[in-house]
C-alpha cells in the first residue's frame, strides 16, 4: 500500500491573534518631528497611517481638537488636511505648540504621534525711555535700553550717529556725560528674520558755554573794517555779549559796531576803525549751567608772514626765497633766521636784518640768501616790524639748494632736475627733450 504526505495548510483562524492585530489595527508609521516655520508661511505636518480603515482619524493642537475624519472642526480657513496630513496656511505666533495625530480605533488605547510646532518670527523692540528722547547734565551718567522681542531670540547692536559701539547688551549706559555724548543712539534687534527692527534714543545734554576763536589776533588799522569771530558751544541757547578791557560792555552802533549770529558763530564787526579800537576784546557766553569767554586781540603789528613754496635759483651758491605778511602799516624790518640741515644734524641759526620799508600790499616780499652749499636741504624762517611792532615768527620753511630756475620745497630727482638752468642752451635741450618724450608717447 502507498502512503501519500499532503501538505499542511494553515487557516486564517489559526494565525495568531498578535499577527491578526497587524493586520485589522491601525498603524501610524510617521515619526515625531520638531516643525520649523516663519509667520505668514505654511507647514505640513505628517500622520502617515497603515490600516486606518474606517477608524477616525483626529488632529489636536493641546485639548483641541482641529479635525475629525474629514470634518474641519474648528472654524479656521488657513486649516487644510492632505490625505491624513495636516497643512496650517499664513501661520501666526499663535500657531505654536504641540499638535497630536490620534487614531480612534477599538483598542482601549488609541494610537498617536505628537509633532512640535516652533513659528518663527521677525523682531520688534521697545525703546527705555518710551519718549525715546533723553536730556542729561554734562557729568551724570544716564542708561537707556531697547527690549527685544522675536524668534530666534535677536541679537542686539548699537551705534551712535551711525558709529558702530562696542555694547551688544540690550541696555547701554553713557558714563559722565560730556557734550560730544549728545546724538542719536540706535539700537538694532536682528535674529535672521527680515526685516531687523530698530529704535532712535536721542539724548540732548546740557552744559556750559565752551566758547573758542580761531583768530585771536587780528590785524587792524585806522579806517579800516575788522571782523572778530568766536565759536560757541553750549546747551540750552546761550546769551552772547562782547566786552572790551575786560570789564567794558560793548554797546552795538548802527554804522559803528555791528554783531551778528548764528547757532555757533557770534561776529563782532567794527566798521570803520579808529585809533581807540586797538586793543583787548571779550566773547562772552552764559546760560543756566555757567559762563565761558575767550580773549581776542587787535592789533597793528603784521601778521604772522607766509613763505611762497618757490624758490628760485640767483646764481651759484644763491637763492631767492619769497614771503607774504598783511599789514596796514609799512614793513620797516625783516629779520630772516635760516641753517643748513646735515643729514640728521641741524646747523646753528643764522640771523639776518633786512631794513627796508615795504608796504607789501600788491606783491611779494624776497631776499637773496647766498654762500649756501648746492645739493643741501636748509630751514628757513621770519620775522616782519612795522610801527606797531613786531610779527609772530614764520613756520619752519624748508628747501633743497638745486640750481633749478624754477623750483619747489621737494627734492626733485627726476630727468629734467640738471636741466632748468637760466641759460639760452639749456633751455633748447629741455625742449627738444619734452618733444622727444611726447613723440614716443604718440608713436
Amino acid at each position: 500500500m502507498k502512503h501519500f504526505v499532503l501538505p499542511m495548510i494553515l487557516l486564517p483562524s489559526v494565525i495568531s491573534g498578535q499577527v491578526l492585530d497587524s493586520v485589522r489595527y491601525p498603524v501610524i508609521l510617521s515619526e515625531p518631528q520638531l516643525y520649523r516655520a516663519q509667520v505668514g508661511s505654511s507647514v505640513n505636518m505628517a500622520c502617515k497611517v497603515r490600516n486606518l480603515g474606517k477608524n477616525v482619524l483626529l488632529w489636536k493642537q493641546g485639548a483641541r481638537v482641529l479635525t475629525a475624519g474629514r470634518l474641519t472642526v474648528r472654524r479656521d480657513h488657513r486649516l487644510q488636511l492632505m490625505n491624513t496630513n495636516l497643512t496650517i496656511n499664513q501661520l501666526e505666533k499663535g500657531d505654536a505648540g504641540e499638535y497630536e495625530c490620534e487614531v480612534e480605533s477599538d483598542r482601549e488605547v488609541p494610537v498617536s504621534i505628537r509633532h512640535n510646532l516652533d513659528i518663527l518670527y521677525p523682531p520688534t523692540v521697545e525703546a527705555n525711555p518710551e519718549s525715546r528722547e533723553l536730556t542729561v547734565k554734562e557729568g551724570n551718567s544716564v542708561t537707556m535700553s531697547c527690549s527685544a522681542v522675536g524668534n530666534p531670540k535677536p541679537a542686539v547692536s548699537w551705534t551712535k550717529d551711525g558709529q558702530t559701539l562696542e555694547e551688544s547688551s540690550a541696555s547701554l549706559t553713557v558714563y559722565s556725560v560730556n557734550r560730544f555724548s549728545g546724538g542719536r543712539y540706535t539700537c538694532t534687534a536682528d535674529n535672521g528674520i527680515a526685516p531687523a527692527a530698530s529704535a532712535v534714543i536721542a539724548m540732548n545734554v546740557l552744559y556750559p558755554p565752551v566758547v573758542e576763536t580761531q583768530r585771536p589776533r587780528v590785524l587792524g588799522g585806522v579806517g579800516t573794517r575788522v571782523q572778530l569771530t568766536c565759536t560757541v558751544q553750549a546747551e540750552p541757547e546761550p546769551e552772547i555779549k562782547w566786552f572790551k578791557n575786560i570789564n567794558q560792555e560793548l554797546k552795538l552802533m548802527p554804522g559803528v559796531r555791528s554783531s551778528w549770529s548764528n547757532r555757533t558763530h557770534h561776529v563782532l564787526v567794527i566798521h570803520r576803525m579808529s585809533e581807540v579800537d586797538f586793543g583787548e576784546y571779550i566773547c562772552e557766553a552764559r546760560n543756566s549751567l555757567g559762563m565761558g569767554k575767550t580773549h581776542l586781540h587787535i592789533s597793528g603789528n603784521p601778521e604772522k608772514p607766509i613763505f611762497d613754496t618757490n624758490v628760485e635759483w640767483a646764481g651759484p651758491g644763491a637763492y631767492t626765497v619769497y614771503w607774504r605778511s598783511r599789514t596796514h602799516r609799512p614793513i620797516t624790518e625783516h629779520t630772516l633766521y635760516y641753517r643748513e640741515l646735515k643729514d640728521e644734524e641741524r646747523g646753528d641759526w643764522k640771523r639776518i636784518n633786512i631794513e627796508k620799508r615795504f608796504l607789501p600790499r600788491h606783491g611779494k616780499m624776497s631776499f637773496t640768501l647766498t654762500n649756501l652749499r648746492e645739493n643741501q636741504t636748509y630751514q628757513v624762517q621770519v620775522d616782519v616790524t612795522n610801527f606797531f611792532g613786531k610779527s609772530e615768527l614764520s613756520d619752519v620753511f624748508k628747501f633743497y639748494a638745486h640750481p633749478n630756475e624754477y623750483y619747489t620745497t621737494e627734492n626733485t630727482n627726476t630727468i629734467f632736475s640738471s636741466f632748468f638752468k637760466n641759460t639760452a642752451a639749456d633751455l633748447f635741450t629741455v625742449r627738444h627733450v619734452v618733444l622727444l618724450m611726447l613723440i614716443s608717447n604718440y608713436i
